[in-house]
């Protein structure tokens, strides 16, 4: 239907056009009549230049109206060019304001809870729900280690060793606090994405190839949109998933231990 309207527009733009150059044509033709030269070339070009103005403010109006509509259905809050962006600015204050719940997609969440782990246990303490989602995938966190390194080797980075740090501090949270709600699953598949919501506010960010978290792109959305409910759907099929376990599935033995 929209799409009709907009050639019935057009169509009649462009004959409100063809009127315009045909009544300054008249004027022209009528230069040994100097009234009807006036009349002619004064609508000729109000016809002109009304249409000109209707085709261009009908060209952006439209597109600015596409965009609005895709960012209400969506309800996007935010782009950001890097996680860390978004982890300084909109991701933390969401945080100290969080008075629900925390949903988690990581791998190891080292840097997040070296900066926000008191924060995460202050929140259990007022009753907030904690939920993660890791991996547990030897292989796969190899393999994730060397993708987001520039020179696609392996490097410093101990994926799995940071998944077994994550483990030990739900474990030492919950003696600490107690009564605590905080659960931990484990998944095995490649982790495409790392995903935060934060009561009604949903923040996702891809594991780009060649780039470290941090550095990739990132989004933000509210709850109630296509957007947030996209990815909370998601995350709730994944919590349930017969994929998704509570057994850490690694062995400290790999990184030199003993065994979990």
């Amino acid at each position: 239907m929209n799409s009709i309207k907009r050639k019935m527009g057009k169509l009649l733009n462009f004959v409100i056009i063809a009127l315009g150059c045909l009544f300054i044509a008249f004027g022209i033709i009528s230069s040994e009549d100097l009234t009807a030269q006036t009349i002619f070339l004064s609508i000729g070009t109000s016809l002109l230049a009304s249409a000109i103005v209707s085709w261009l403010s009908s060209e952006y109006l439209i597109e600015n109206e596409r965009v609005k509509r895709v960012i209400e259905n969506w309800q996007l809050s935010n782009l950001y060019q890097t996680k860390a962006d978004m982890n300084e600015g909109e991701s933390n204050k969401a945080l100290e304001e969080c008075s629900g719940s925390i949903d988690i997609v990581a791998e190891g969440m080292h840097n997040f809870l070296s900066v926000k782990g008191l924060v995460l246990r202050s929140k259990l303490k007022q009753g907030v729900k904690i939920r993660i989602i890791s991996c547990d995938n030897q292989a796969m966190l190899d393999q994730r280690a060397k993708d987001e390194s520039l020179t696609g080797k392996r490097g410093h980075t101990d994926t799995a060793g940071q998944v077994m740090e994550l483990l030990h501090w739900v474990e030492q949270t919950r003696q600490e606090v107690q009564g605590c709600d905080i659960a931990i699953r484990f998944h095995s598949s490649y982790p495409a994405y790392s995903y935060l919501k934060i009561d009604s506010k949903v923040f996702v960010s891809p594991n780009l190839w060649l780039l470290p978290s941090q550095q990739s792109i990132a989004f933000s959305f509210f709850e109630e949109g296509i957007g947030g409910k996209y990815f909370e759907q998601y995350f709730e099929q994944l919590w349930s998933s017969e994929f998704v376990h509570e057994t850490c599935h690694l062995k400290v033995a790999d990184l030199g231990k003993g065994e979990i």
